[in-house]
C-alpha cells in the first residue's frame, strides 16, 4: 500500500459549490477538512455551474494542508456522472488531495461504479 499522509480531521466544513464566496472562505478557514457540496446545498438549476466553480477553486485557491472532499450527487440521479467528470479528478491539480463522497452510497456496486468513473 502506498504511503498515505495522515491529516487531522478535527473540524470539517461544508461549503456549497454554487458560491464562490463560500469556496474562498472554506479555503481560508482553519478547518482541517473542507467538503465542496454539489448535492443538497446546490439547487438543480445551478449544479452544472457549481461544478465549474469547484473545479476552479480546487485548482486556484490556496487550500494549505486541508483535505478537500467533493460531495457528489447520488448515483441514481442525472447529475452524478457529470459531477465526477467535470468537477472532480479531471479538474484538480496534480497535488490536490481529494476524496469523493457520495450520499447514500449503500452498496458495493455503487462504490465500484464511483471508483471506475473517478479514474
Amino acid at each position: 500500500m502506498a504511503n498515505r499522509i495522515n491529516r487531522a480531521r478535527r473540524v470539517q466544513l461544508s461549503v456549497p459549490g454554487s458560491s464562490e464566496k463560500m469556496l474562498q472562505k472554506g479555503a481560508a478557514s482553519a478547518a482541517d477538512h473542507v467538503f465542496c457540496d454539489l448535492e443538497d446545498a446546490v439547487a438543480p438549476a445551478t449544479k452544472v455551474e457549481a461544478r465549474a466553480k469547484i473545479a476552479w477553486a480546487l485548482n486556484n485557491l490556496d487550500w494549505g494542508r486541508k483535505t478537500r472532499c467533493l460531495r457528489i450527487n447520488d448515483v441514481t440521479t442525472e447529475f452524478c456522472h457529470g459531477d465526477i467528470r467535470r468537477a472532480s479528478f479531471r479538474g484538480c491539480s496534480r497535488h490536490c488531495t481529494l476524496a469523493l463522497s457520495g450520499s447514500r452510497v449503500s452498496s458495493i456496486t455503487r462504490e465500484r461504479f464511483l471508483s471506475i468513473l473517478a479514474r
